[in-house]
């Protein structure tokens, strides 16, 4: 939203209460409205609150409607299976659920949409038309982080790779949804919308982010909730991207049993 403010643009936000979904009738009713809408622009894995959106409802949406439709699909990329036919602009990076070094932002367009683009607008080192138009690259990048990320794409190299990866990103969530309910901290997300790879829920009783988080460092685990959206609302984060294990996990739910029976046994 800051960026298209910064740019100039003109257009509308629909929002829904945090871990709820798109509401697609919502969509539908706005390019519906008066003067027409020109474009999209959606998260597919919202990661604040973990909860997966329906892509094809919405690419359905901008089709029927002649719109153009931009995703962001830095959370997604990687994690489930995904198509990107019938979206106009996408985006994803090479950290995340790929599981490469952060710090490659991935681009996927259209050429005629790039052709259409006011690039006296644009920064010079983001113009992408000039960079598929050079020979060779534009300007010196750091072969590093390339190099991981052609290591981590093997993982996607084959249909049997990309199953294997993406079953297991599922089942990592499915448990970790599970085990966070049998300890009455219910996920954010609804199961139906839940993503696999990121899960939010509020920290326990008593405690805020920031103490749950050290708290899981104390036993040798990072999760996220330091970020101020998440610690105004007292939600923390666990991320199974990457090369995170069951038996990971398994440990971190022991150490959470252990935890809580302490402090139920000091209660009473």
């Amino acid at each position: 939203v800051r960026q298209a403010r910064r740019f100039g643009l003109e257009f509308r936000i629909l929002q829904w209460p945090w871990g709820e979904p798109w509401n697609l009738q919502d969509v539908e009713r706005a390019l519906r409205s008066d003067p027409p809408i020109d474009w999209i622009w959606g998260v597919h894995l919202e990661s604040s609150t973990g909860v997966l959106n329906d892509l094809d409802g919405l690419k359905r949406l901008a089709r029927e409607h002649g719109t153009t439709l931009c995703v962001d699909a830095v959370s997604s990329l990687g994690a489930v299976p995904l198509s990107l036919q019938g979206v106009d602009l996408a985006s994803g990076v090479s950290g995340k659920s790929l599981g490469s070094y952060p710090g490659v932002a991935i681009v996927f367009a259209e050429a005629s949409r790039l052709g259409a683009v006011q690039r006296d607008r644009i920064p010079e080192y983001l113009d992408l038309q000039a960079a598929l138009s050079a020979e060779g690259p534009r300007f010196t990048f750091p072969s590093s982080p390339l190099l991981a990320l052609d290591e981590a794409l093997h993982q996607y190299a084959t249909p049997d790779r990309r199953k294997a990866r993406f079953s297991r990103y599922a089942e990592l969530g499915r448990y970790v949804r599970s085990q966070l309910r049998n300890f009455g901290m219910a996920p954010m997300a609804d199961e139906a919308t839940a993503a696999p790879v990121i899960t939010t829920f509020m920290a326990p009783a008593g405690k805020s982010s920031t103490e749950f988080v050290d708290l899981c460092r104390q036993w040798g685990y990072e999760i996220a909730g330091l970020s101020r959206y998440l610690q105004q609302r007292r939600l923390v984060q666990i991320a199974t991207m990457g090369d995170v294990t069951l038996d990971d996990c398994e440990r971190l739910f022991d150490c959470l049993a252990a935890w809580l029976r302490t402090r139920q046994e000091t209660t009473e």
